[in-house]
């Protein structure tokens, strides 16, 4: 924008990210750590002037070093993304400053440097939510949780470690839900492996960063996943031959049919990995994990419901957009447990393997992941549509179904 035009336009932090985003505070080893929400608000500014370094405040919190965070963490956020043309145009902020601050936090609960990653996090989600809103009509809706200092205002400064990381991540957790996001420092790493198990089972991501851009990388990444390259002319041909190829074989599959070894372990007195045998039944004491085999590449879905039909997304975590090796897979992972909760009676995981990514699935991503929240005949109802689906799909020869179960007692 010119300087001598003047404009109504709005200011692009109008404080209305449909997501929010967590400051971590943790202050003695023997104290959980809390978490706060921050919000954003906007103040009026001087005639003609744009937003700078200065013009970034905390307006509830009296400490420097907090506001010196602040100051670094969002102007980072807004600088970076402003060269990568993610400020809408019609958001250039030019009358207004912006003002962070806690929800419900007494003015002297948040104290030092390390909320500068948070300061960073929250300032970009309302940049990216205005765009998409601007651009789309409609923005999706994460959550995150941040902890991390930066001293200087430069998106590859080194993003510095933080104390009592421990407590602030149970916090995080303990605050987020399914599909919710907390970044770390990596100097902090490596993490207690009970955060990565407890993390797993909520399905939230953990992700450590050595400096700012990889952290705003990621966001732009999971707000704008990638599209396909335009097929050039040896992918036309490629899918002339693949469309001629199902006219001639019909419904039969284009690419043999993925088969699967699967097997139970649960956790002995001493970490160590013991397959279930059959019959035997785990308690609210035991942890459990699954070994799954494809003897190809593969995509593959797993699922846990348990005895009262909550379904968990077990895995993949995200989106698969890459077929996945011929390998050994331990879900949730190597040295992770997933840890059984009140619910008593039948558990049972339902695995997928497939050559193709499955969109049906995908599509229910989000009320699988909030199968908890649903009422009880609901919750019979989106079992029965999920193995109902997976079923047909094995029968049309697109996929293998296994089926594990175990009893809870």
């Amino acid at each position: 924008m010119r300087g001598e035009e003047k404009t109504t336009l709005p200011s692009i932090m109008e404080g209305d990210a449909v997501g929010k985003v967590y400051s971590l505070v943790a202050e003695r080893e023997d104290k959980e750590g809390e978490a706060f929400e921050v919000k954003i608000m906007p103040f009026s500014l001087p005639a003609r002037q744009i937003l700078n370094f200065e013009h970034i405040k905390v307006v509830n919190v009296d400490d420097k070093e907090v506001k010196d965070s602040a100051q670094i963490g969002g102007s980072i956020a807004y600088e970076r993304l402003k060269r990568l043309k993610k400020v809408h145009k019609a958001s250039e902020i030019r009358d207004s400053g912006v003002a962070f601050y806690f929800e419900d936090c007494p003015p002297d609960r948040i104290k030092g440097p390390s909320a500068g990653l948070c300061f960073l996090v929250k300032m970009a989600q309302e940049v990216i939510e205005d765009f998409l809103k601007r651009e789309t009509g409609s923005s999706p809706s994460y959550d995150f949780a941040a902890t991390g200092e930066i001293k200087n205002p430069s998106s590859d400064d080194k993003i510095r470690a933080v104390g009592f990381i421990k407590e602030k991540m149970r916090a995080a957790l303990a605050v987020l839900g399914n599909g919710g996001t907390v970044f770390y420092p990596k100097a902090n790493d490596p993490l207690d492996p009970d955060l990565h198990q407890k993390a797993a089972q909520k399905r939230l991501a953990l992700v450590a960063g050595d400096e700012p851009q990889q952290i705003i990388d990621f966001l732009l990444k999971k707000y704008f996943p990638p599209k396909p390259p335009p097929p050039d002319g040896k992918w036309l041909k490629r899918i002339l031959l693949v469309c001629l190829t199902v006219i001639i074989m019909g419904d039969k599959p284009l690419l043999p049919v993925p088969s699967v070894e699967a097997a139970l372990f649960y956790e002995g007195k001493k970490s160590e990995a013991i397959q279930l045998p059959e019959g035997k039944a785990l308690t609210q004491r035991d942890g459990f994990r699954v070994r799954i085999t494809p003897d190809r590449t593969c995509f593959l879905y797993v699922f846990e419901v348990d005895g009262k039909h909550h379904i968990s997304w077990m895995f993949p975590p995200h989106p698969q957009l890459r077929p996945l090796p011929r390998t050994v897979y331990w879900i949730p992972g190597n040295d992770l447990w997933v840890e059984l909760d009140e619910v008593k009676g039948e558990e049972t995981i339902l695995i997928w393997a497939t050559t193709s990514p499955s969109p049906w699935l995908e599509d229910r991503r989000e009320s699988i992941d909030r199968s908890e929240d649903l009422p009880a005949s609901e919750r019979l109802e989106l079992k029965k549509q999920l193995e109902d689906h997976l079923k047909d799909e094995q029968q049309k020869q697109h996929g293998t179904l296994r089926r594990l179960t175990f009893q809870h007692g």
